[in-house]
């Protein structure tokens, strides 16, 4: 008995009392014991913050002689100190009273009490100061809590792009820090998420969670708690009706809350609980006595919608048996929040399984097309060959001689013939996969474009075009594929020459940039130049600008090969031109030293 005594002793709240008269102290200690509370006293100011921060008491009764010593001083001392912040502070005022508190000592007290103190009122104000506090305490330990749950919640969330992962972490996570029986989401027809209805239920297995298309049977027993319940989940049917609901919940941004059973006391604003919630599905998830029927118990809840954008997509019902469910403000902004990240996540994560089956589409329709011209190429590389050794054997007299105007056909079919297996060599190359960067190394880009230019030098003399070439007298090292950049540059080459025409001009200059770590190739022309409105599209496959006659050969894949050759190098290429004037093509590739080759 003695040592529950002493428990109960130490387990009291703690007072301090402050006056300056020790028999004051003596009395108002004496009264505070024998009501159940445990007191300290002070008789100075000068000790009266010592012996708080020492003992942390829970009520402080301070006569009004020692509080005004401490009148201009608080703000700082409770800035110095926060956990004085909301201790309650009655003040012992003299029997006369006081016109009025001094404004510096006005915000901190809790209450007065007037001399001569009576027993029962001292205990009653000190009781209900002290319970005022710990509700108080109370409440925002809960709601820190609270926080920390919906931080954790919104936390997995994001840690996932699967929509069923997404509500299977989220419902048992929502319904345990709301202390719910039951948390079901009901999810609406709708092409911006894939989540389907679902509910957990307290007691239910290892998560208690049920997903279902249609007319799921939602059971709950918590043998531990000695709650049961036997509940249907919402049907399509249901959806109507929950969608109008969802609709004025949005709108308003609100909750609604809801009740229903025999002890149900509609409150007002409340709406009518949903059918299905009703109605029980005649089944049960555990041994032992059957389930009591939700229509012999009482059933409370609060709803919200849950959406983006101006329309909602599903509810959220978080239901308690028997004991009534009712947001705080806290709770409502909280829940209001982690289903914003719910939504938006869910939204998410249907955008992103979207753009992967858009990609795997894709890469299979690339496939196909790449597996397609394969197979073309060879079908006709294969009767080309033959039509082009037949055709070099006719012309060769090999069958006799030949007619001149036999033989003047038969080299316009070998021209076009060659033509053709250009085209055939072109698609090939465009359907080719990029060259393992592994196999990139040191090209000499001085000595490339001089041989290409020198290549192209008798040609252009016999069409009656000049060409420059001015290179730097040092080497300038790129890194790359030799043939591949050979086979680039020759394509802008070509064009240059194709499209200038009997006494025009080529200029190829060279230029090494080192201070930007690039090297710099222009072939700049005098030919017909391009029309602005097919600039945009030079680089597509198979375009060809539209002033480029019949009389130029050219399937228009040339730029679009020589683009994508130049960029798996980490360069660039540009076009500029005035129709009539002539075209300038810029191709940049990095220094060995600067390349990112890989």
């Amino acid at each position: 008995m003695a040592q529950d005594e002493a428990q109960g002793n130490r387990d009291a709240a703690l007072a301090v009392v402050a006056s300056s008269s020790p028999e004051d102290c003596d009395r108002l200690q004496g009264l505070l014991d024998a009501g159940g509370l445990r007191a300290r006293t002070v008789t100075t100011a000068a000790s009266l913050l010592d012996d708080i921060l020492a003992h942390r008491p829970d009520i402080l009764l301070v006569d009004l002689d020692i509080a005004l010593d401490y009148a201009g001083a608080l703000p700082d001392v409770v800035a110095r100190h926060p956990q004085l912040a909301g201790l309650p502070v009655i003040l012992l005022l003299p029997d006369g009273g006081v016109a009025q508190l001094p404004d510096g000592l006005a915000p901190y007290v809790s209450d007065v009490v007037f001399r001569p103190v009576a027993a029962e009122e001292v205990l009653h104000r000190s009781r209900s100061a002290i319970a005022r506090r710990r509700r108080h305490q109370a409440q925002r330990a809960s709601s820190a809590r609270l926080r920390e749950d919906m931080r954790r919640i919104s936390a997995r969330i994001r840690s996932t792009n699967d929509p069923v992962a997404m509500v299977d972490q989220f419902l048992p996570a929502l319904g345990r820090s709301l202390g719910a029986d039951r948390v079901t989401l009901q999810m609406f027809d709708d092409d911006r998420v894939a989540a389907r209805s679902s509910t957990w239920n307290r007691g239910q297995g290892t998560d208690g969670i049920d997903t279902a298309d249609d007319a799921p049977a939602m059971h709950d027993v918590d043998a531990t708690e000695g709650r049961a319940a036997d509940v249907a989940g919402p049907l399509r049917s249901d959806q109507e009706a929950a969608l109008a609901l969802a609709l004025g919940l949005w709108e308003d941004t609100a909750a609604a809350s809801f009740s229903a059973g025999p002890a149900a006391t509609p409150r007002p604003g409340d709406i009518p609980a949903p059918g299905w919630l009703l109605q029980g599905s005649g089944e049960h998830t555990a041994p032992g006595p059957p389930a009591a029927r939700t229509a012999d118990r009482t059933l409370h809840g609060v709803v919200a919608a849950l959406g983006e954008g101006d329309t909602p997509f599903g509810l959220l019902w978080v239901v308690r048996a028997e004991t009534p469910l009712a947001w705080t403000g806290v709770e409502a902004a909280l829940t209001q929040h982690v289903l914003g990240n719910l939504a938006h996540g869910l939204i998410q994560a249907q955008l992103i399984s979207r753009q992967q089956e858009a990609v795997r589409k894709l890469r299979a329709l690339n496939q196909a097309k790449s597996d397609f011209v394969g197979t073309v190429n060879h079908e006709l590389r294969t009767p080309l060959a033959s039509i082009a050794g037949y055709l070099e054997m006719i012309i060769d007299g090999v069958g006799g001689e030949l007619p001149s105007e036999a033989q003047t056909m038969l080299q316009a079919v070998e021209r076009n013939t060659t033509r053709l297996s250009l085209l055939i060599e072109n698609i090939s190359a465009l359907n080719a996969r990029e060259a393992d960067a592994s196999e990139h190394g040191p090209v000499d880009i001085v000595h490339l474009v001089s041989e290409l230019t020198s290549r192209l030098v008798l040609e252009a003399a016999n069409g009656g075009i000049t060409v420059d070439c001015v290179l730097p007298e040092t080497s300038v090292t790129v890194s790359g594929h030799r043939d591949q950049l050979s086979e680039a540059l020759t394509i802008v080459l070509s064009n240059a020459l194709k499209f200038t025409q009997t006494g025009g001009s080529v200029t190829v200059r060279l230029l090494d940039e080192r201070d930007h770590g690039r090297a710099v190739v222009t072939v700049q022309d005098t030919g017909i130049g391009i029309p602005a409105d097919d600039l945009p599209r030079l680089f597509d496959s198979f375009h060809r600008a539209s002033n480029a006659t019949l009389a130029l050969p050219g399937a228009g894949v040339g730029l679009s090969l020589a683009k994508r050759t130049l960029e798996d190098h980490h360069g660039s290429i540009t076009i500029e031109s005035q129709l009539g004037v002539g075209t300038s093509v810029v191709v940049t590739l990095p220094l060995l030293g600067h390349a990112a080759v890989g």
